[in-house]
């Protein structure tokens, strides 16, 4: 009954949730004109402190990198989401000159972290983890935009290149959310899911990554690179307990008007370890 009820809560309350020269540098170049833009897993909305609007932590790995970080990184976003993000960038340097005062036009380095909002990760977990009979259609339907990403990609890698022409710019993908290592895998405290459901998910994750690395390489510009985060989390996905660097599935209340519970959205996220983890894979890419 406790299972039942379980996979009840987690379709219930994910439906609310929602041709430069190589740039030689150091570790301590990160703190001199780098900007951070992308979604959720960057602004580090799985952190204790995450606020705003954007939902976005001082221990996400931007922060984490750079003690003078300039990040738009919010939680929702797409690809559509970059040219407001390049923008708001932008605004946060006043312009001595048409561009010489701009934040990007002057970044010596650029992260970002999109995708995952693109391909409708939101509705295969929703679909999936329920589970209901639209697994199958969802999963479906995200396979197909994963294999658009690779344009969506490159379109954003050229969209920053205008905007950041001297920037070495890091692409980073996604890790696997789950990592079962055994028959079932605790995803809330009393809800355990067999693993062998949660294994295609890992999988689509990967199918992710390997279209944004395609797309990096679509660009066809030397001075951009793809960043695996994958063997950084071996390990810690949120089936690992204690040892878990993707936060479980988090339930904060119920809704008094609709009676339906209200999800975290640091549901599913990188935590303070995992946010660590990113910084770790990044830092050795310059």
């Amino acid at each position: 009954m406790l299972h039942r009820l379980g996979l009840a809560i987690i379709g219930a309350v994910l439906v609310i949730t929602s041709g430069l020269a190589p740039v030689t540098a150091s570790a301590a170049s990160w703190n001199s004109g780098y900007v951070a833009l992308g979604d959720s897993f960057a602004a580090g909305t799985g952190v204790g402190d995450a606020s705003g609007p954007c939902l976005a932590s001082s221990s996400a790995y931007p922060e984490l990198l750079s003690t003078r970080a300039v990040s738009v990184a919010c939680s929702g976003a797409t690809s559509a989401s970059l040219t407001a993000q390049i923008a708001a960038a932008n605004d946060l340097s006043p312009a001595a000159s048409d561009q010489g005062g701009r934040t990007l036009f002057r970044a010596s380095q650029v992260t970002l972290t999109l995708g995952g909002n693109d391909v409708g990760w939101l509705s295969v977990l929703r679909s999936c983890l329920a589970p209901s009979p639209s697994c199958g259609a969802a999963t479906q339907a995200s396979a197909l935009a994963i294999s658009s990403q690779p344009a969506r990609t490159a379109a954003a890698v050229q969209q920053l290149r205008l905007a950041a022409p001297h920037a070495r710019i890091l692409v980073t993908g996604y890790p696997k959310l789950f990592d079962p290592a055994a028959a079932t895998c605790t995803v809330a405290p009393g809800l355990a899911i067999q693993s062998a459901a949660l294994a295609p998910l890992d999988q689509l994750a990967l199918g992710l990554n390997r279209a944004i690395s395609a797309g990096v390489t679509a660009a066809g510009d030397p001075n951009v690179e793809y960043v695996d985060v994958t063997d950084e989390f071996e390990g810690h996905g949120l089936c690992r307990g204690a040892d878990a660097w993707i936060n479980p599935l988090i339930i904060l209340g119920v809704d008094p008007v609709t009676s339906a519970p209200v999800i975290s959205p640091a549901s599913f996220h990188p935590n303070a370890a995992g946010e660590r983890a990113y910084a770790d894979a990044l830092r050795p890419a310059l």
